[in-house]
């Protein structure tokens, strides 16, 4: 008896010595990330709309944005989001309108934004609050992806494989970048744990509702999962269609809540509409966009996306999740194969609205098929239904 009980104090003493390194790791990246971010140009119109927060002055914030770039940036990032050799940029640095005018595209994260008005009002320097948010994402999703693991795996097995999927290329890019991705990829991991582990619809739901005010463009895979629970037998605890309307109810109406911050801007309240009015290969504002541009913007990033991302990858290891030696009949797919294809579903239909491939849009989807193969492979996946 005494014998089991020390080994079974060793083996949890290795176990919490293995949680405390794997989190001094994620604690050490973020660290890392957030006193050696990307400074990537979006940093600029993203500390703009926190300035706008305050202020309406087009001027003021222009130049404010610019001056602290200068004064917080190293110098040879600086001279590269002013390269004036590129028309655009110099556009933005020259002309206060057309920087001003860029803001409808940035303004509809309003969570991701806020959060940066509240660091910065809580004494972070604008620049760096535009990191913190990722930075603070990053170090959840790193939670979440070993807790999610250990269910599944032995305690070394989730740590090796969850810090190595944290170290790699597309998680790390979203946490040194100013942008939205990282908390976004973060709300929606978490609506699929509420969804697949702990089937709890409320919690998920609100999950979902949140990855929404940080990127707006996450109301497709919000309404094509509540389809998915409501009107299929697929997921244990079915989504009743009463609560089904009044969670899209929910949803349109934050939808135009989002989409009002555009429209002082002259924008739509619809949003995209204008958005596709304004997008083209150059990213020049206020600029007509044929449908022939659009094709032209489509083919580049679809060969950008099998040459510069791990979208192809990731594609293959979700396929594998979808093998079945029994059946290969759509009918018989069970609850996470049919969440796949509505995730695919879901990328579709956003590379439509908005024809980029890039691995920062998909890190919540790439961390799930990793999840789903772990479960595949250790034989925890839900049975076939019919």
């Amino acid at each position: 008896m005494s014998n089991q009980n020390n080994t079974k104090t060793a083996r949890t003493k290795t176990n919490y010595l293995l949680t405390i390194i794997y989190f001094l790791c994620i604690m050490s990246v973020s660290i890392y990330a957030f006193e050696k971010p990307y400074y990537n140009w979006d940093a600029l119109p993203y500390m703009a709309v926190a300035l706008s927060y305050e202020s309406d002055d087009a001027k003021f914030i222009h130049d404010t944005v610019y001056a602290i770039a200068k004064e917080q940036m190293p110098s040879i990032k600086y001279e590269q989001i002013i390269d004036t050799s590129m028309d655009y940029k110099k556009r933005m640095l020259q002309n206060t309108n057309d920087f001003y005018n860029l803001l409808p595209f940035y303004v509809v994260k309003p969570l991701y934004t806020g959060m940066i008005y509240l660091f910065y009002k809580g004494g972070i320097s604008l620049l760096k609050a535009t990191v913190l948010p990722s930075v603070v994402a990053y170090v959840l999703l790193g939670w979440l992806l070993f807790m999610w693991m250990k269910n599944y795996l032995p305690i070394l097995f989730a740590c090796l494989i969850a810090l190595l999927i944290m170290l790699s290329a597309p998680v790390l890019e979203v946490v040194k970048t100013s942008s939205p991705d990282c908390l976004a990829s973060f709300l929606l991991l978490m609506a699929f744990y509420f969804i697949i582990e702990r089937k709890s619809l409320l919690i998920a739901f609100l999950f979902l509702l949140f990855s929404v005010f940080a990127r707006l463009d996450n109301i497709i895979q919000f309404f094509f999962i509540l389809s998915l629970l409501a009107f299929t037998h697929k997921w244990k605890e079915k989504l009743v269609l009463k609560n089904y309307f009044a969670m899209v109810l929910v949803i349109v109406v934050a939808y135009f809540l989002i989409t009002s911050f555009a429209s002082k801007f002259n924008w739509s309240l619809l949003y995209y509409p204008s958005f596709a009015k304004h997008l083209n290969l150059s990213y020049q504002a206020n600029t007509a966009f044929s449908f022939k541009d659009y094709l032209a913007l489509s083919v580049t990033h679809i060969v950008s996306g099998f040459f510069f991302t791990h979208f192809i990858v990731f594609m293959l290891l979700a396929l594998i999740v979808f093998i079945n030696k029994s059946s290969t009949k759509f009918s018989l797919l069970n609850f996470e194969q049919s969440l796949l294809l509505v995730i695919f579903l879901s990328i579709a239909v956003r590379f439509i609205l908005q024809p980029i491939i890039a691995d920062r849009f998909y890190v919540a989807y790439y961390l799930l098929i990793i999840i789903l193969l772990v479960k595949k492979i250790t034989g925890h996946t839900e049975l076939n239904k019919e």
